[in-house]
């Protein structure tokens, strides 16, 4: 079993065992219930979730076969397949499930059907068809799309013949073009909990679609990442020392903010064509700077692989045959002639790599070498690494939180046992009234003591100190002055937004950190047992109030919608709608038949100090707006503490209703103990027995 499935088997037992403890303490209690259920959800559901990202022709289909050991679930060979994400995920049986701009959905049960809506035909092979596709489903006439010809010509690095274009728009529309594909299929007993997810294959200008980019840097509902690991493919085959593969890199990896390159992989597919294995040491040194020295990705991260001659292993170990016994004639009928003939000139190439160092040429040395060079073993060995340092973190986070729980309701049990066992020790009602005012008082006083902090806290948070977080990011919103095209502005600004929204999330994190603190030491030093509070489920509601969907047609653009009202909305609209997408805006291009000049060093000038004044008057707004948020959630957190308080004293007002003859107060005892057995029997199950 990997290791993500061992962590969703564990904490599936961990939720079990805590629903058991919060049954024998009772039905109302509300806790940390609501946090650890959200953050149980990723792995309840089972999904390591990878993408994987690449040039068109780069390999991305064949990787994702090798990977998932079936040759034949993605279609390949392809130049250019459909702009969709398609995700596949574990089925009892193969099933897929297209989804078409008008809201049908169509259902499959071959993985050859891919091909009615995956292949792009091979008239259609030069054609922007993402950008088109955009355009017809937002309702763009023939004649619209046609007159900016030019422009998605640029887009695609070539010109654009007009009748294949009308062609290609009369025969395509919104009940016909795929917007999202979903297969299910009996995955690998390693791969039941993962979820991989092809996206579309990147232009030959670099740039993710702005959908794959804003999905592979986003988050959840549960505020995990959207995608867990990212994996960027890249051909051998696409001229990995040259200047544009360069440019082309650093166009694609600027796409993502810097969290997500965090989680990137790098794959050098096709690593047993020839051109490269006779070059190998001084294009890995080439990828090396790029990647590992300049974008900062881990070396171990940084891997050769070669899916066909993984899957020719696999085809090898099928069929029960020596691989030194296929022949390049003898073409199996499901095989490409041309893929079949690569295979057996690299089994050649090892069967004399291995004569070359004296090595017996057998069947395990070929396969173990075969392998060896596929890079896939060494892949799996790095994911998993992967997952166990970044799920381990999440695993951690959701333990704690149960073992925190669990442990304040069987404190809460021991505490009120532990004042009936005084009472019935000296068989006297009188010292259980006293014993239960005294915890009264404590409890009056903790109140009092954590309004009294909860005030010089909120008071803490003004606009100064607020401010000082986010000084850095007005000396990097002043550098994007020193960017060459609209593009790098565009995308200097967007990661500038991802850091400060990035630093907005480590504020509210430390912010519960420590109020966190102040309430536990609170409790500890008038040592009170309490419910804990969800200081996590207090800020999502805060921040959820203060979100909000809303639609709008930005003049001359295309309607689109925004979830958060204020500066950081203001400043994305105004990055993709400066007035300029005519050219750069590689999503949604808009089109004006007037315009017949552009001055670039003008407009890259006027765009960024628009940026600029932007983001000095929104900031303004979004710090009032934290300050805001900061101090609706002390005021939350001290109701909720008052609210805890008051039940926590009926509960002592009912301890003592229910126990007014020393038989009650023994029974409640024996009672009392059999649920602290069971529950510190259940909490030793989910430290050490799972």
């Amino acid at each position: 079993m990997d290791k993500f499935s061992v962590y969703c088997h564990r904490v599936k037992k961990a939720l079990k065992a805590y629903e058991q403890v919060r049954e024998l303490y009772g039905a109302s209690y509300k806790g940390l219930q609501d946090t650890i259920y959200r953050k149980a959800k990723p792995f309840v559901e089972g999904h390591f979730t990878l993408a994987v990202i690449g040039k068109t022709s780069s390999g991305k289909s064949t990787f994702i076969n090798a990977l998932l050991g079936n040759r034949s679930l993605l279609p390949t060979a392809y130049e250019q397949t459909t702009c969709t994400l398609t995700e596949i995920e574990y089925g009892d049986s193969l099933q897929i499930q297209v989804e078409y701009g008008d809201g049908n959905i169509k259902t499959f049960t071959d993985a050859a059907e891919l091909l009615q809506f995956a292949a792009i035909p091979t008239q259609y092979q030069h054609l922007p068809i993402n950008l088109i596709n955009k355009l017809i489903l937002a309702g763009r006439s023939e004649n619209d799309i046609v007159k900016g010809k030019e422009e998605l010509g640029k887009q695609q690095g070539e010109n654009i013949d007009e009748n294949l274009l009308r062609e290609y728009i009369r025969s395509h529309s919104a009940d016909n073009i795929p917007t999202k594909v979903v297969i299910k299929y009996p995955l690998p007993e390693s791969y039941k909990g993962w979820k991989i997810i092809d996206t579309p294959g990147v232009s030959s200008l670099g740039g993710i679609e702005k959908e794959t980019r804003d999905f592979l840097n986003g988050k959840n509902e549960y505020g995990y990442n959207n995608v867990d690991a990212i994996i960027f493919v890249n051909s051998t085959r696409n001229g990995i020392q040259d200047k544009d593969f360069k440019e082309f890199v650093d166009q694609t990896l600027l796409n993502l903010a810097p969290e997500a390159r965090k989680r990137i992989f790098l794959l050098i597919t096709h690593a047993t064509d020839s051109e490269f294995m006779r070059n190998k040491d001084s294009s890995m040194e080439f990828a090396r700077r790029i990647f590992v020295e300049k974008m900062k990705i881990k070396s171990e991260r940084l891997i050769c692989i070669d899916s066909i001659c993984y899957l020719f292993v696999l085809y090898a170990k099928s069929c029960g045959k020596p691989i030194s016994s296929f022949k390049k004639k003898e073409v199996p009928l499901d095989w490409d002639p041309k893929v079949w003939e690569s295979c057996i000139d690299a089994r050649n190439y090892f069967r004399n790599a291995l004569e070359e160092k004296d090595k017996e040429v057998n069947n395990e040395n070929l396969i173990q070498l075969c392998e060896q060079v596929s890079g896939f073993k060494k892949l799996r060995v790095q994911l998993d690494t992967f997952i166990a340092e970044e799920k381990s973190i999440a695993f951690s986070q959701l333990m704690k939180f149960i073992n925190k729980d669990i442990s304040a309701m069987l404190n809460d049990i021991k505490q009120k046992k532990s004042i009936l066992e005084k009472s019935v020790k000296y068989e006297s009602l009188e010292v259980l009234r006293n014993r239960l005012n005294e915890e009264k008082n404590k409890l009056d006083a903790s109140k009092k003591d954590f309004n009294e902090t909860m005030i010089k806290f909120r008071n803490k948070f003004s606009k100064d100190p607020i401010n000082k977080e986010f000084e850095e990011f007005f000396d990097k919103i002043l550098l994007i002055r020193e960017k060459r095209t609209m593009r790098e502005v565009q995308l200097g600004a967007e990661n500038i937004l991802s850091e400060v929204e990035k630093k907005k999330s480590d504020i509210t994190e430390d912010l519960l950190s420590t109020i966190e603190k102040m309430w536990d030491k609170n409790c500890s030093l008038r040592n009170v047992y309490l419910p804990n509070i969800d200081f996590q489920s207090i800020a999502l509601e805060v921040e959820q109030n203060n979100t909000y969907t809303e639609g709008g047609e930005l003049e001359g653009y295309e309607t689109k919608k925004v979830k958060q009202k204020g500066f950081i909305a203001g400043f994305l609209r105004l990055i993709h709608a400066g007035g300029y997408e005519i050219i750069y805006d590689y999503n949604k291009p808009i089109y004006s038949p007037e315009k017949t000049h552009f001055d670039e060093a003008g407009a890259v000038h006027e765009f960024a100090n628009r940026i600029y004044k932007e983001f000095f008057e929104g900031m303004k707004i979004f710090v009032e707006k934290i300050i805001t948020e900061i101090r609706t959630i002390c005021d939350k957190v001290n109701l909720m503490a008052k609210e805890l308080i008051q039940s926590q004293e009926k509960s002592y007002d009912r301890l003592m209703e229910e126990n007014q003859t020393l038989e009650e107060q023994m029974k409640s005892v024996a009672a009392f103990d059999l649920k602290i057995d069971k529950i510190q029997g259940i909490l030793f199950e989910i430290e050490n027995k799972q």
